[in-house]
């Protein structure tokens, strides 16, 4: 048996890995603290948000973290920050 053989065999039967794509789904808790004997409630939302290509098939996904002070009547005066973490490999 030569040198390739045995690679070719140790390659098959190796099962094949698919990856499985996040879906586009979200964890929502709800909790509170209390500074400067204030109590502020907010709800903190982790999910995916999976992009796709233009036949509908995932392609990536990204990954988020949103901290919301509840009670905020007017949303639209709400900070907004983005931070990505950027680079190969991070």
């Amino acid at each position: 048996m030569s040198h390739n053989e045995k690679k070719d065999d140790k390659k098959n039967n190796v099962p094949e890995f698919t990856p499985e794509m996040p879906t586009d789904q979200a964890v929502t808790t709800q909790h509170q603290f209390t500074i400067g004997g204030q109590t502020l409630s907010y709800t903190a939302t982790a999910g995916n948000i999976v992009l796709k290509e233009e036949d509908g098939k995932p392609k990536a996904t990204i990954f988020y973290i949103a901290y919301t002070l509840d009670g905020v009547e007017n949303l639209a005066d709400r900070p907004l920050t983005f931070s990505f973490n950027g680079g190969p490999g991070s």
